[in-house]
């Protein structure tokens, strides 16, 4: 699904982002981040991820600390559901990419099936090789970008 948080009021997300992490927590999983299915949501939503604990979310260009600092980058990512948005992903990551590739922050969100696909994969990769080259430094948003709930 996509977009079951985009409209909720404050209480449903907490209690919903609460929930999940309990699960993950039961699982001996340690979330610091909550992101909303495809970034969909509201400042209710953003309100409760907070409220819920959590240190960070993000949208589609950018993160967002608990103390309401803001990290504006783009992120690429691709959508693999269908041979069109898989090309178009493939043109428009290029292009994001080739905009992006002097930036302080650059992002990269993926998704286990967008390995599935080898030209994705091959894009991916050479983004990553690309981006050493650069001299960028691989991270997490918990181990550089947000530190106790500040950006």
């Amino acid at each position: 699904m996509e977009a079951e948080f985009v409209d909720l009021d404050f209480q449903t997300a907490r209690s919903r982002i609460k929930d999940g992490r309990q699960l993950l927590l039961d699982a001996s999983l340690h979330p610091v981040g909550f992101i909303a299915p495809a970034w969909l949501m509201n400042r209710d939503v953003v309100d409760a991820t907070f409220n819920a604990g959590f240190s960070y979310t993000n949208t589609i260009d950018s993160v967002i600390s608990a103390s309401g600092q803001t990290i504006r980058s783009r992120s690429l990512c691709y959508s693999a559901k269908s041979e069109w948005r898989r090309s178009a992903s493939l043109a428009w990551n290029g292009l994001l990419w080739e905009l992006k590739k002097h930036a302080d922050v650059v992002r990269l969100s993926l998704h286990p099936r967008d390995f599935e696909y080898p030209a994705l994969r091959r894009q991916i990769s050479s983004i990553l090789s690309r981006a050493i080259d650069f001299q960028f430094n691989p991270t997490t948003y918990s181990r550089d970008l947000i530190r106790d709930g500040t950006a």
